[in-house]
């Protein structure tokens, strides 16, 4: 057990070194070609092309813009990483799989909702390909994950990594830019009422879940 508290504590610093890292090289590159990036962000007539960017974009640097961007693929590939545990444990499962399944559908489904948030909140072009390409990583990376169980045995400690990344995805990069961000500091006392009472909730519901898996 203390093990794989130690490994999971090493995915979180990893991914803080990651985070870290990234943010910095955003920064760095946006600052000499922010005339260039700002361009990019708007249109030939100097307008958003969404609503989402309008009001990602609004009182906002392009910094800041950007660091969200990363902050979903650095979400993206927690939750990948995780849902490739879970396939894992799925194809292993012994006795009682039934309900295991169906904690697991309940589980992959709320988790998808989440990251569907937060990538909708990207004001990627029309036309691009990455949105629909990481809404099809997270379909297919399940499945994927029961045929690595099926073929090779997994260590347990590779299973505490996917916890720490996902624990550091999930409060970091979810729950804290959330909750931290000037929209929700700003925000009346009845829809930060209404957002804790509903992360409280969900909150329950997971480990509730897990309880019964």
């Amino acid at each position: 057990m203390l093990s794989c508290f130690k490994f999971c504590m090493l995915a979180m610093l990893v991914m803080f070194c990651i985070e870290f890292a990234s943010q910095r090289y955003a920064i760095r590159y946006l600052d000499t070609h922010s005339a260039s990036k700002e361009a990019d962000f708007h249109g030939a007539n100097g307008e958003a092309e969404t609503e989402a960017f309008r009001q990602l974009a609004e009182g906002t640097s392009a910094a800041d813009i950007w660091g969200a961007i990363l902050n979903v693929f650095l979400l993206d590939f927690g939750i990948l990483f995780h849902s490739v545990m879970v396939g894992v444990t799925l194809s292993t499962y012994g006795s009682g799989f039934g309900a295991f399944l169906a904690v697991i559908v309940f589980h992959q489904m709320f988790e998808g909702l989440g990251l569907g948030a937060r990538i909708s909140l990207i004001p990627f072009p029309k036309s691009s390909w990455i949105p629909w390409l990481l809404a099809f990583a997270y379909a297919i990376i399940t499945p994927i994950g029961q045929a690595i169980g099926l073929g090779i045995r997994v260590p347990r400690w590779v299973g505490s990594l996917a916890s720490g990344v996902l624990l550091w995805t999930s409060v970091v990069d979810l729950i804290a830019r959330e909750f931290f961000g000037s929209n929700m500091l700003r925000a009346s006392v009845l829809k930060v009422t209404y957002r804790v009472l509903c992360l409280f909730a969900g909150t329950g519901l997971m480990a509730m879940l897990g309880e019964w898996a």
